[in-house]
């Protein structure tokens, strides 16, 4: 079960592809666990208030909903799957967020390429790979791609397993994403990168 645990949608029940506890066999989204998510949370509180927040490899929405529950401004939601953007959906509605939030149905390199022309930039970052399909070469891709839309002083908070090693840090003409800190939970690792 994921929930929202905090904010204006404290206690609201997300939609998921779990049925009786267990994912169904048709569906490849993985939902963070609720620990985890309290976890990170705790850790970029007091970032949260009026943010841009981006969602990339978003599944159901926990992470960019979560932030817009506690006082986020707005959320872009970025995952190329068809499931996860029924869920997306769903989820908004259900907690009334529709209105502060995009999504984009496309693959994450794309979305990165595709919008150099932004002029918002993100405070928060949530980056949340399928384990079974993400490289430490695509992730340090991913890292280097971001730099251009992070505003000073931006957070990024990449989920992963113990399989990835991700680079201490990314130099670039925009500023430097730098690893600051690592927890880890059950099968789960939260890397905490802070941009400058």
């Amino acid at each position: 079960m994921s929930y929202i645990k905090a904010g204006k949608a404290k206690g609201i029940k997300l939609e998921t592809p779990y049925v009786k506890g267990r994912l169904k066999s048709s569906v490849s989204i993985r939902i963070a666990s609720n620990r985890f998510k309290e976890g990170v949370f705790s850790i970029i509180q007091t970032a949260i208030l009026d943010a841009n927040v981006l969602d990339l490899f978003c599944g159901i929405g926990s992470f960019g909903i979560e932030a817009l529950s506690r006082g986020a401004k707005y959320c872009d939601f970025v995952d190329q799957s068809k499931q996860a953007e029924s869920f997306i959906y769903k989820n908004l509605e259900k907690t009334r967020f529709s209105h502060r939030a995009s999504f984009f149905n496309i693959k994450v390199e794309d979305f990165l390429g595709a919008s150099a022309s932004l002029e918002e930039k993100y405070r928060i970052v949530f980056i949340d790979p399928p384990y079974n399909k993400i490289t430490t070469e695509k992730i340090t891709d991913i890292l280097e791609r971001l730099c251009e839309f992070l505003e000073p002083k931006a957070i990024v908070i990449l989920k992963h397993d113990k399989t990835i090693n991700p680079p201490q840090d990314i130099k670039s003409s925009f500023g430097t994403l730098s690893l600051d800190k690592q927890k880890k939970y059950a099968v789960s690792i939260a890397s905490v990168y802070f941009f400058e």
